[in-house]
């Protein structure tokens, strides 16, 4: 992915917030980096957050209306997305990833949880394990050095364990799209190491499973059969984050419910 694949609506927003923090910071910020849906692919505007990583060397001291000025640019924009996040670090701790995984600000806007909470007297938050070793790999450099340069790499234990707790969390408070579209990330990771977005049109593939398997008892041997077969060709796809054979294997889907729910 580049930001020639994004919305341009989405490439001047996060140019904007680039510059807004540049001005407040001036050298001191050493790179944007965006991550996330907009780096990994399957960005939907309607449902996908925009998420931007700073890079900030503390070596000079930073006036405190600077990261007010900062949040306040974050929070007033017009965001082309359901929201943004942004975190700002300091570098040495982009160069050397750990717990506590502290912060030096992060704001987030949307309908779940706005926020802007200063990194200052903070535990830290280990959501940053994920964007640190999100941006290292697919990472789009808005201005600074590549990703590898500035950020280091995040222990696959940490991540692996991460993944666990958030299949766990899902498990018991998500819906069941929410739990697949996790556990196929999880698993591409365990098997290959590779990061994968939420792929667009998961959400409506996994609806559609929930209705070819309610439907199931009522087919005949044939069509149970090939129903089956199409379930499994959509769930290695989301399993696999492969958008374009989620694409073709959900269209199949729709197909033959269309034939079976009309007899």
């Amino acid at each position: 992915m580049n930001l020639d694949d994004l919305p341009s609506t989405v490439v001047g927003y996060v140019r904007y917030l680039d510059a807004a923090a540049a001005e407040q910071l001036g050298s001191a910020l050493i790179g944007t980096y965006l991550h996330g849906s907009g780096a990994l692919g399957g960005f939907s505007a309607s449902r996908s957050d925009i998420d931007l990583l700073m890079v900030v060397s503390t070596e000079t001291a930073v006036a405190d209306h600077a990261w007010h000025c900062i949040a306040a640019s974050v929070r007033h924009a017009p965001c082309p997305a359901r929201g943004v996040e942004v975190s700002l670090v300091d570098a040495g701790d982009a160069r050397a990833p750990a717990e506590p995984w502290p912060f030096l600000l992060h704001i987030a806007t949307g309908p779940n949880d706005p926020k802007a909470v200063s990194g200052r007297g903070h535990d830290g938050d280990r959501d940053l394990l994920m964007h640190y070793a999100v941006t290292r790999v697919a990472g789009i450099a808005i201005r600074g050095p590549d990703p590898q340069d500035a950020i280091g790499t995040v222990d696959r234990s940490a991540i692996l364990a991460y993944l666990a707790d958030e299949l766990s969390w899902a498990t018991a408070n998500a819906s069941e799209a929410y739990v697949v579209l996790n556990a196929g990330r999880a698993l591409r990771y365990l098997h290959d190491g590779q990061f994968v977005s939420k792929i667009d049109g998961a959400d409506e593939a996994i609806a559609r499973l929930q209705r070819c398997r309610d439907l199931i008892p009522t087919m005949h041997g044939d069509d149970q059969e090939e129903a089956l077969g199409l379930i499994e060709t959509v769930e290695d796809a989301v399993a696999g984050g492969d958008a374009e054979a989620l694409k073709s294997a959900s269209a199949a889907l729709s197909e033959f419910l269309f034939f079976v729910e009309g007899r």
